[in-house]
This record gives C-alpha cells, structure tokens and sequence, in this order.
C-alpha cells in the first residue's frame, strides 16, 4: 500500500490487513518497485494519482472525471487499464463469444434491463443521486461497450422514471448512424438482476444474471430453438487480475484497456444527462452534454 504520509500509515496499521501487506512511499520510485500500480482512490483524485505515476495502472472505474482527463491518461507512456469488474463477470466471455462468431448476424441492437435495489434517493441531494445513477449505468456499459462504434457521431435520450423522488429509474436509448441502436432499462425496485440481448439479422443472444443464476444462450433464427452456451471462470475481480497480468505479459490488447473506458464514461454520461436534462432539473453536471 502506497501511502504519503505518516498519517496514512497510521491509517493503513488501523485496518489490520493481513501479514504481508507493506507500507510504502507514494512517488516515482514505486515504479522501481512494482510492475503494476492500483489507483483506488476517490474519482476526483485519479487523474492526479495516476499522472504522478511513471509505469502500468489499473485504475479504478471511472477512469476519471472527464473526456480531457482520460485522453490524456490514454496518451501515457504505459499501459492504463480501468477496473470494470462487471465486464469480467461470468456470463460476459460467452455472450460476446457467438456475437463475435457471427452467430447472430449483423449485430442490429443491444437492449439491457438493469435492477439495481441499492440505488435510492431518499433525502439525498440530486448531485448525489445523479452520481449514484452515473456509476451503476457506467457499470451496464462496461458489460457491451467493445460491441458498440469506437467513432462518434452518437446521440441519446433518456427519461427519469416517475418515482424519482424515492427510487430512481431511467430509461435510455443511444444511437449512431446507420449502426447498432442501445437502449437501457434501469430499475431500483426488485431484487438485483441484469439481462443483456444482442439482436442482429440472423438471431440473438441473451445473457441474464441474477443472485446463484448466470445463462447465455441465443437463438440462431427468429423460429430456432434456444441454444445454452456453457458458463463458468472466476469470480470477477479474479478474472479481473488475471486479463490485467496476462495483458501486461503478452502486449495484446485487452477488454480493460483505458479505451474502452473512455468510451463508457462518454456514452454512460451521455444517457445519464439526456435523462436529468430531460427531467427539467436543475444541475451542472459539467463535462456531460
């Protein structure tokens, strides 16, 4: 653990971690050090973490807190990956899997439906609720970004459900030209669960998740009979590690690479302000647009 001063020592002896875990300075010399940092700080501070930091990151998700900033993180020297644990999740590897095998076509459209039970309102100021909802969109879209266009021109619409002012809900839709349309549903009301669908013109395919319950299978016509694709690995933040070490040790590129980060934050931030701009609301959110 990376600490700056004897005080975040003091709070690094307070957590009573397990032997083996060592204190070290923060700074350029971690990278004499260590082949791998892990910035999992605030999001406001990883652009000034990882920017101190003259080797490979994994950053925590979001990459950042703007556009500019995680340009400028992909434009590093070394390798910057972002921890979206959720694209690394059991299901993910066999649903992207038939759609890059061509089994369902042309891919047309991808449609999520997200229960999220822990996302409330409640007497929360909107600003944080917004960034509440920021951060379990960001997490959908981590699950299908690399299927989605790299280039813009992009637009999105979006609506807050009625019941705002205690559960939040949202209901979002982006579109590029002439390509795949994405339209996402995301309730705070149920038990926790998540269904993905890639449509294209030669089938689909559907990957839920739900609590003990992860199915991927696809249906190769309109009228075929549902195929299950076999499901397993392990645990996400596992799986995580593993991409991030055998990316580094290869060069090849990966599905946590600080591109596709960029991508989330642009496309999550997209629907995210269509939605409180489409609600009336008065807040800046900022870099969003």
């Amino acid at each position: 653990m990376a600490c700056r001063d004897d005080r975040d020592r003091a709070r690094l002896a307070a957590l009573n971690l397990p032997t083996g875990v060592q204190a070290v300075a923060f700074g350029p010399g971690l990278a004499a050090q260590f082949d791998l940092a892990v910035v999992a700080v605030q999001t406001e501070r990883h652009f000034g973490v990882a920017q101190a930091l003259d080797m490979p990151l994994l950053v925590e998700k979001p990459l950042c807190q703007s556009p500019d900033q995680a340009q400028a993180l992909l434009e590093r020297p070394h390798r910057t990956f972002v921890g979206h644990s959720s694209r690394m999740e059991a299901g993910a590897g066999p649903f992207h899997e038939v759609v890059r095998q061509g089994r369902v076509g042309q891919l047309r459209g991808l449609t999520m439906s997200v229960v999220e039970p822990h996302l409330r309102r409640g007497d929360a100021p909107l600003p944080m609720v917004a960034s509440r909802l920021y951060d379990v969109v960001v997490h959908a879209v981590a699950r299908i970004v690399e299927l989605l266009p790299a280039e813009p021109p992009m637009s999105a619409a979006a609506s807050l459900a009625e019941q705002w002012a205690t559960d939040p809900g949202l209901h979002a839709e982006v579109a590029w030209l002439d390509q795949p349309l994405l339209k996402l549903d995301l309730q705070s009301v149920g038990p926790g669960s998540c269904v993905v669908q890639a449509s294209g013109d030669g089938g689909r395919v559907r990957w839920e998740s739900k609590p003990g319950v992860t199915e991927v299978g696809y249906w190769p016509t309109e009228r075929g009979a549902f195929q299950p694709v076999a499901v397993g690995g392990p645990e996400p933040q596992l799986a995580l590690a593993h991409e991030v070490v055998a990316a580094l040790q290869t060069g090849a590129p990966s599905v946590l690479d600080a591109t596709h980060g960029l991508r989330v934050m642009q496309i999550a931030g997209a629907m995210v302000a269509a939605a409180v701009r489409g609600a009336g609301l008065q807040w800046d959110w900022g870099w969003v647009r």
